[in-house]
């Protein structure tokens, strides 16, 4: 079996590109050849750097022109072809072309945050992803995660409501429940026994992470620990927050 996917990018400590990372591990095991198309590969997943190419997969990226052709050809001999869509990238013009062909589609619709929300950073392809979410029109079926996201894509394109499945995120329950604490805040913080809010996540324009701060002021006795990324393209928003 065949299996492509595509996407924007596949970052590490991002949600989609952990759920990229799952879908590939799950159709490896089973010994399909999978091959990952990405518009980037910043910051790639460790477990998408590591694909074993004696499994048969094989990470190819848009811009490698070298191979075009042999991606192309995979493309359109693929079973299954996966497009996470949460912004629009260049790899979703290939859809007009491989819709209606010999692999089945599936629309993995992550919902896309409103530009007004997002910020200066990538707002063409948030403003284009808002625009042509009819793409998913070239698919055979769509997947959400949420109800909002369902009535979101609905309204948005008119795709059949029963050709839309809601899959609701999983959560591996061993892995994430609480454990033996291994390191005191408070104490590190030189706090005594007041109430930790805890943040935990990129600080992106779009968590709007600086209203949670002007909320503290709102709040008694309150104080907010912020845990996550403020590299790259988050270092203006890390500041803004200093700030």
């Amino acid at each position: 079996m065949r299996v492509a996917f595509l996407a924007c990018s596949a970052p590490a400590g991002d949600a989609i590109g952990n759920q990229l990372t799952e879908k590939c591990a799950f159709f490896l095991e089973r010994g399909a050849d999978v091959r990952v198309f990405l518009e980037s590969d910043h910051r790639l997943h460790q477990a998408l750097q590591n694909l074993s190419f004696n499994a048969g997969s094989v990470l190819r990226t848009r811009t490698d022109e070298s191979q075009h052709e042999e991606n192309w050809k995979f493309l359109t001999t693929a079973d299954l072809i996966f497009v996470d869509y949460s912004q629009y990238y260049s790899l979703l013009d290939y859809l007009p072309l491989l819709g209606g062909g010999k692999a089945r589609i599936i629309f993995d619709y992550h919902g896309v945050t409103p530009p007004h929300l997002w910020g200066d950073s990538n707002r063409e392809g948030i403003e284009k992803g808002m625009c042509q979410r009819g793409l998913v029109w070239y698919a055979d079926t769509a997947l959400v995660h949420s109800r909002f996201a369902e009535r979101e894509l609905f309204a948005a394109s008119g795709f059949p409501e029963a050709w839309i499945h809601r899959l609701g995120h999983p959560v591996d329950l061993e892995h994430l429940s609480p454990g033996p604490s291994r390191l005191d805040w408070r104490e590190r913080l030189g706090l005594d026994a007041v109430k930790l809010l805890l943040f935990v996540g990129r600080l992106a324009p779009n968590k709007r992470v600086p209203v949670l701060i002007d909320a503290l002021a709102l709040m008694k006795d309150i104080h907010l620990l912020l845990v996550g990324d403020i590299t790259d393209a988050y270092t203006t928003e890390a500041q803004r927050c200093r700030d």
